[in-house]
């Protein structure tokens, strides 16, 4: 059965605002949890301790969704998809980075956004109250998980047409602005850093 029919080009010009917010919101919202982390380590009193917490989560919580979402809007993994009762084809509103490249083939080379393990530890994480919580291994490392995403969309950025790369200028100054060219590594997935860590220059978004 053949694939969904792609966004029109008016529909992909008008997703690129909500791609732009999924970018913005994973730097704002790595920003926050640093921000509630400083707050509980500061923090002298139990009460503002467990406040402090609260944030910490919601922050976690809202950075992985984000991220989570960037990671399969970037990955070649299949779009989820029905069959339509009346024409027997294919659907699917998802909206895929390769929608938009030049070659419709493209896909990242980056390991972190088509990692399948990676993918099912993020969607119970966020998604599914399940048992698998019990063994589920909950270290992030949200400074590289940022790094390995902004690069791997900047990949993206440029396998468009001039006309399209015109729609995530934005995005793109915003990442300019907040990451020095060498960046953090992961491993296959945002458990497992590399051996060699480099550093990693971040500006605006930050609290003062």
């Amino acid at each position: 059965m053949p694939d969904p029919d792609p966004p029109t080009p008016q529909q992909l010009k008008d997703m690129a605002a909500h791609i732009y917010h999924e970018v913005m919101a994973l730097m704002q919202s790595r920003d926050l949890l640093n921000h509630a982390k400083a707050q509980h380590k500061a923090a002298t009193d139990k009460v503002l301790q467990d406040t402090c917490q609260v944030g910490i989560n919601c922050a976690l919580e809202s950075f992985l969704l984000h991220y989570r979402n960037l990671r399969e809007f970037l990955n070649d993994e299949v779009k989820q998809s029905k069959k339509n009762k009346g024409t027997g084809k294919l659907e699917s509103d998802d909206v895929k980075a390769k929608d938009y490249t030049i070659d419709p083939n493209w896909k990242t080379a980056a390991p972190w956004a088509s990692n399948k393990d990676e993918g099912k530890r993020l969607h119970k994480r966020l998604a599914h109250v399940t048992t698998a919580r019990l063994m589920l291994d909950d270290k992030w490392y949200p400074e590289s998980m940022e790094g390995n995403a902004l690069r791997t969309f900047e990949d993206f950025v440029s396998a468009l047409s001039d006309e399209r790369r015109a729609w995530f200028e934005n995005a793109s100054k915003a990442i300019t602005a907040r990451v020095s060219p060498v960046m953090a590594t992961l491993g296959e997935s945002s458990n497992t850093l590399s051996v060699s860590r480099h550093s990693m220059t971040f500006h605006g978004f930050g609290f003062k």
